[in-house]
């Protein structure tokens, strides 16, 4: 059985949004480093939840890198940063892995992102009543028990130019119980489209 105090888990507001500046902060410098390195520069948007636990539409933006050395021409391993953040406010979240493309053909492409990312989401209930009280609470939020999580990623795309293509990704975030012990991890699934540009 599941117990927590109320004490425990009761947020300084101005203290986690210092935390939330920082660490937003930490990642636009990340971001402007890799920009002048990056290869290729993308934009999605998806839907936030699939469950619908919380709502409102999700921005990815992703730098990704030039190609690791030494691999076949269809199998391409890159690094990449990524971003994203929630229109109702719920979610930020940024990160970064290692993602491998194969080409399918001249023009198609299967893509699998792997790495890690840090959120600014609820990790833990506010009272002693979870999981029941958050049933009757309208203003609930995904529990994600853990500050670092794994993004998965797989996606499909089609080149439309020389340096122009279009995906369809879906995301998985969570800690698998991995990165932190903690038994909840009720995580995130999203699915959305994105277009790329190469530099």
């Amino acid at each position: 059985m599941i117990t927590f105090t109320k004490n425990r888990f009761k947020k300084n507001s101005f203290t986690v949004k210092r935390l939330e500046i920082i660490f937003l902060s930490m990642i636009l410098l990340a971001f402007q480093h890799t920009a002048a390195n990056a290869s290729e520069v993308r934009l999605g948007l998806s839907n936030h939840d699939t469950r619908g636990v919380e709502g409102g539409v999700t921005v990815q933006g992703q730098f990704v890198l030039g190609d690791l050395p030494e691999f076949p021409k269809k199998l391409k391993f890159r690094p990449f940063l990524t971003f994203s953040a929630n229109s109702d406010g719920n979610l930020i979240q940024g990160g970064g892995g290692l993602q491998v493309n194969y080409l399918i053909s001249k023009n198609w492409f299967l893509e699998f992102q792997g790495g890690i990312i840090g959120h600014n989401g609820q990790l833990l209930p506010p009272s002693a009543e979870f999981p029941f009280g958050r049933r009757l609470d309208p203003d609930r939020r995904l529990l994600f028990g853990c500050p670092a999580l794994f993004h998965l990623s797989p996606s499909v795309g089609r080149r439309i130019s020389k340096r122009a293509h279009l995906s369809l990704y879906y995301v998985h975030i969570s800690h698998g119980r991995i990165l932190c012990s903690t038994n909840i991890n009720e995580g995130l699934d999203s699915f959305g489209g994105r277009v790329g540009f190469q530099f």
